[in-house]
Formats: C-alpha cells, structure tokens, sequence
C-alpha cells in the first residue's frame, strides 16, 4: 500500500488497511508460535476468543453504530488487536524476544519461506481470478450466484482443513517417537475418506439445509451450481 500510495497521499482508509494487515499479521504470528510450542488448549482458546470478539465487534459496529465496511475492518483489527494482548500476556512472549538472532537459523528460515511467497500470491490469484472473470464476462449477479454456490464447498473445505490440520501437528511431533508411518496411514485414509467417499449429494443436502434460510428467494438459482462446485472442491 505504502508503494502505490505516496506518504504524502495516504488517507484514512489506507491507514486502516495497513492498521488491519499489521494487527492480522502480529496476531498470526503470536498463534503459530504459541501452536508451535505445544501450547494447543491456548491456541484453541485464542480461537474461540477470536472468533467471539469479531462476531460481538461487527454487531456493534454494524448493526449498532451503522459504520459499513469501515466499522467491519475496524472490527477484524480490534479482535487481532485483542488475542494478540491475550497471548503475550498469558504466554510470556516477551521472554523469547531477542535482537540478536541467530543468523544460520534466519538464514534457513529465509530459504525455506522466501520460494513461498510467490506461490502464496499466486493461490490467492487462483482463489478470486473466478469470480472478477464471471462479473466481467456476464455480470454481478451471476457473480453473486456463484458466491452463494461456493458457500457450501468452502463449509466443505473447512472441515476436512480441521483434520489436515490435526494430522499435520501430529505427523510433526510424532515423527521423533517412531509412529510417523501409522500417522501418515491414518492421515491418508482419513483425507481418502473425506475426498472420495462421502456422496456429494448427501454432504451438499446437510449444508444446504443450513445455509438455504440466509439466502434471499431471488437467488434460489445458486442451488444449480453447487454439484459443480463441490466436484471441485473434493478433487482439488
């Protein structure tokens, strides 16, 4: 943001969005690190603090102080801003602070991130590139009818993320104690599962029955969508 908006031309809204990025980036950091180190019940609760905190802000600021997509940024920042205090705090990250760190570990870390952000970039290409193509070939509402479509396989792709995730931890700290081999059988049966063998129709059926009284009867044409979406999804 700094590059395409001069010091001398930064407003508000600029702020505020360096002010989120900031406080998202600080709060992801304090998480991973406190994942990192075992302390899993204090990542969790972090969590549901996390999301407590952005749901309570948002109705406040939304609903309460009629602020828009301002008061929604506000909020976000507010609630990193908030678990990030939580886990300093109760963690103690002050202590592992240093300001002269080991330069062959920075030097491994840079290696080992650095190939990383470009393919970053490019995922989150992958990810939007959709839908800016729907709303420039055919228009917002079809845009929007997508939208509501990928509802259902982001639902999806979250709970099979819980237990990647799960594996993933457990694959890194079993891996010292000799159980890597079982862990990656389970893991691979577990993804098998998720990916292949649950039906589409019954999962799709689930979740439609959840989302469908949020959305709005004018787009009930979203529904013609999801198989293809969710065939997506499943064999990404």
């Amino acid at each position: 943001s700094l590059v395409l908006y001069p010091m001398g031309k930064l407003n508000y809204e600029v702020v505020l969005v360096l002010v989120y990025a900031i406080c998202s980036c600080i709060h992801s950091l304090c998480a991973q690190f406190t994942r990192g180190r075992g302390r899993m019940q204090i990542y969790a609760i972090q969590g549901i603090l996390n999301t407590a905190f952005v749901v309570t802000l948002n109705i406040l600021f939304l609903a309460g102080f009629h602020m828009g997509i301002i008061g929604y940024v506000i909020a976000i920042s507010i609630a990193d801003l908030l678990c990030t205090t939580f886990l300093v705090f109760k963690e103690r990250l002050w202590e592992y602070v240093t300001w002269k760190p080991d330069l062959s570990i920075l030097k491994s870390m840079l290696k080992y991130s650095i190939p990383m952000i470009p393919t970053t970039i490019f995922w989150w290409v992958t990810s939007v590139s959709d839908r800016y193509m729907i709303r420039a070939f055919i228009d917002s509402e079809a845009n929007g009818m997508y939208t509501i479509a990928c509802k259902i396989p982001t639902v999806m792709a979250l709970l099979a993320g819980i237990f990647m995730e799960a594996w993933q931890f457990s694959a890194v700290t079993e891996s010292q104690r000799g159980a890597e081999c079982a862990i990656r059988q389970k893991g691979k049966k577990t993804a098998h599962s998720l990916r292949y063998d649950c039906p589409d129709g019954r999962l799709s059926s689930i979740i439609l029955h959840v989302v469908y009284p949020l959305i709005r009867q004018s787009y009930d044409r979203y529904k013609l969508y999801i198989p293809d979406v969710v065939g997506e999804v499943k064999w990404k």
